[in-house]
């Protein structure tokens, strides 16, 4: 409690808008890694600080590391590390993102799998893995899982194919395994709460499963 009302809150105040608002290089990766640290001892109990300072540390972090895949290493590897913290504690604020930062957070996931590092890369397939279990279990008939199955499900497909079928990945193949696996169950499965195709891409009334099954031979 008192880390969650005086001292967060403090450190907030005296950190967010430096780092927001200076230059690149001036900006301190362990900002990042703080952050973490604090969402994994408090877990959901903070998700009102972490609406909070979300904006004050994606996009400044995420303009800096999406130019390549190898500047700036220390905040690209503590930028996914806390992705990956706010996914499993506070994954309900994703949900209330504009759809295009839900696109940039998406987005972001599928730059970590195509990572050479290998750690970037599996909390890359990890932050997958529990944001298809969110929005599977716990939020299957929110808007923003209709809007994930229908916009980016495909694109997953083809993003998690693309690493597995890469040498220099091989070494996460198990976990991309894992991810294509639980992709593809979805499907088969028929959970999802929508048509993963468009209206010009199949006949009316085909099944998901029967539409990715064609979509994958084709690939």
């Amino acid at each position: 409690t008192i880390i969650i009302d005086d001292i967060v809150p403090s450190l907030f105040k005296v950190t967010l808008e430096d780092y927001q608002n200076c230059i690149p290089e001036l900006k301190e990766f362990e900002l990042l890694k703080c952050l973490t640290i604090i969402l994994d001892k408090c877990g959901n109990r903070l998700i009102t600080q972490v609406e909070q300072f979300f904006p004050y540390v994606f996009e400044p972090t995420l303009n800096m590391i999406n130019k390549d895949l190898v500047s700036f290493p220390e905040h690209r590897l503590e930028f996914y590390k806390l992705l990956n913290a706010i996914n499993k504690n506070c994954f309900q604020i994703f949900l209330d993102l504009p759809i295009i930062n839900f696109k940039l957070f998406f987005d972001s996931i599928c730059w970590a799998l195509k990572h050479t590092n290998r750690e970037i890369e599996s909390l890359g397939i990890d932050t997958a893995l529990i944001m298809m279990r969110n929005i599977d279990t716990r939020y299957r008939d929110s808007e923003v899982s209709k809007v994930f199955f229908q916009e980016y499900y495909l694109v997953f497909i083809n993003e998690t194919f693309y690493v597995l079928t890469e040498p220099d990945h091989k070494a996460t193949f198990s976990e991309q395994a894992l991810l294509l696996m639980r992709l593809i169950n979805l499907s088969i499965s028929d959970v999802i709460p929508v048509p993963i195709y468009g209206k010009m891409d199949a006949p009316e009334g085909t099944t998901n499963r029967e539409y990715l099954m064609t979509y994958m031979v084709n690939l």
